[in-house]
């Protein structure tokens, strides 16, 4: 259902702008985006806020169709398999340093990786996971490609 996209798409978006409340666990999806949506017209244009928007859509839809190639193709196959929701904001911010080309293709496939095996031991130890996890996640991700730890192989 193109609308239960919609809304998921808007949920995961706001989760990566960080705005005021979870966005992942709010009731009132229409307010959340209108608060959201007034606070950035005091500081961007409206056509460049919805080209982030929309940006952020196509890496949505990348996610969610799986439009990759190769071994990119088959760890976002494997993540999206594991049906774990809360990653997918994270995955959208890791998507784009992908087009930018900010990462190669063998350190996104790392990265890839590391998510899905990140995935695979919580639910091992059926520990909880939360988009909080994601974002501590990323964050380390962020701080082994800055220092150069991040292999690839």
């Amino acid at each position: 259902d193109d609308t239960k996209l919609l809304e998921r798409f808007l949920r995961y978006y706001l989760s990566i702008q960080d705005f005021e409340k979870d966005p992942l666990e709010s009731d009132d999806l229409y307010q959340t985006f209108y608060k959201f949506y007034n606070f950035k017209l005091r500081y961007q244009k409206p056509e460049d806020i919805i080209k982030h928007i929309y940006q952020y859509s196509k890496y949505f839809m990348m996610l969610v169709t799986n439009d990759f190639h190769g071994d990119i193709a088959e760890y976002v196959k494997r993540i999206n398999d594991l049906d774990v929701e809360k990653a997918y904001p994270f995955l959208m911010e890791v998507t784009e340093d992908y087009e930018k080309q900010l990462v190669t293709p063998e350190i996104f496939c790392e990265i890839l990786k590391t998510i899905e095996m990140f995935i695979l031991n919580h639910m091992q130890s059926q520990a909880e996971y939360s988009a909080q996890s994601f974002l501590e996640l990323s964050k380390n991700i962020s701080k082994m490609l800055i220092s150069g730890n991040m292999t690839s192989s």
